[in-house]
């Protein structure tokens, strides 16, 4: 399977990223923007993700491979594209991506850089120097949320143009009705199911519920990073029935996942963690969301919609007497379900307009 890029139609913006599949946050929302972005202009998307899994170990020759496809389509195309748009990513493969940022400023074409990651913003790193320095001043830069902006520029004196785009914006409205509230309170993971996301303090916080007789179902999605936390979540649930797995969801899995769980833990010690849309998409279906505090989350989850844990170690700790104090209480679990999704749209309809701002500066002639 080779990937085709767009080469006879006229376009005006080059997209540049990680494009579906696989399906992940970043992917999505270099999607979403391609899509947005394909409006009064039309758009060369250039996907530089490898179609072979990656092997950390091994020299990333799909991933090289990718990227060179992706620059023959750019350089055949370069009297058609005036604008280019880059979805970051978060570490060394920005090498790659400061080509690209290269042949840009080569032609004198605008630059935007959507920024996804904390990798290099809470700690400077000398390949985001390196492309930010190329870029320029004129180079336009989206972040997730002011706090992020603000660490960026300081991080970065090259840094000059700086506009916020929360992801909430690329999380559909659903249909929502009234959730039921069954004797067993039903908890969720969802997530790339990795100890730094958290799985161990999921299963601390089972744990403990149970210690406190609150009774309860728990349901984990997401794909294992490796055989190890593989074997570490079918030992905890081998003898546990109200604990399953059920794999990766997409689309209308992911619907009834969120539609069917009253509380999602979400206990995120990812030290590259920015904006997860998993938060937002609870915030739609009216989960409420327990959290560790990393990138932007700490912006966006106040008691409205859950609580913010700053300590891991205090993480089952406080999860566990969060969900113990709202299975007590029906009405609060009820009344924080409708705050999620008050929150939510009021949120979002906020930051609808800087997406048309940016999308219309982008296809400005």
């Amino acid at each position: 399977m080779k990937r085709k890029f767009r080469d006879s139609n006229p376009a005006s913006i080059l997209a540049v990223g990680a494009f579906p599949p696989p399906v992940h946050g970043m992917a999505i929302i270099n999607q979403e923007m391609a899509s947005k972005l394909n409006g009064k202009v039309s758009v060369i998307k250039v996907d530089i993700a490898p179609l072979s899994k990656i092997d950390v170990r091994k020299p990333n020759f799909g991933k090289l491979q990718a990227v060179l496809r992706g620059l023959a389509a750019a350089y055949r195309n370069r009297k058609q594209w005036r604008a280019m748009y880059i979805g970051m990513s978060g570490n060394l493969g920005q090498y790659y991506e400061l080509i690209f940022v290269c042949l840009g400023r080569f032609y004198g074409k605008a630059l935007y850089l959507h920024h996804h990651s904390f990798a290099y913003i809470d700690r400077g790193k000398i390949h985001f120097r390196l492309l930010s320095y190329v870029a320029g001043s004129d180079c336009t830069h989206i972040v997730l949320s002011k706090k992020m902006g603000e660490l960026l520029e300081a991080q970065y004196k090259s840094v000059n143009k700086v506009r916020v785009l929360s992801n909430i914006v690329f999380i559909p409205k659903p249909k929502v009705t009234v959730k039921s509230l069954n004797p067993a309170i039903v908890i969720g993971f969802m997530s790339n199911i990795s100890f730094d996301k958290g799985i161990g303090l999921f299963f601390d916080t089972l744990d403990r519920l149970r210690l406190d007789g609150v009774e309860f179902e728990a349901v984990i999605a997401g794909p294992f990073q490796n055989k190890k936390v593989d074997d570490f979540v079918s030992d905890k649930i081998l003898n546990q029935r109200n604990v399953t797995y059920i794999g990766p969801i997409y689309e209308k899995e992911k619907v009834n996942f969120l539609k069917k769980i009253n509380i999602l833990l979400f206990p995120t010690m990812y030290k590259n963690e920015a904006e997860p849309l998993t938060i937002y998409e609870c915030f739609a279906y009216g989960v409420p969301v327990i959290s560790l505090n990393r990138g932007c989350i700490g912006e966006n989850l106040d008691y409205r919609c859950g609580l913010l844990v700053n300590d891991p170690s205090e993480y089952a700790f406080i999860a566990s007497r969060q969900v113990s104090s709202w299975v007590a209480d029906r009405e609060s679990m009820a009344a924080i379900a409708l705050s999620c999704r008050e929150a939510f749209e009021a949120k979002q309809a906020i930051c609808e307009p800087a997406l048309a701002e940016i999308i219309e500066t982008i296809q400005k002639p």
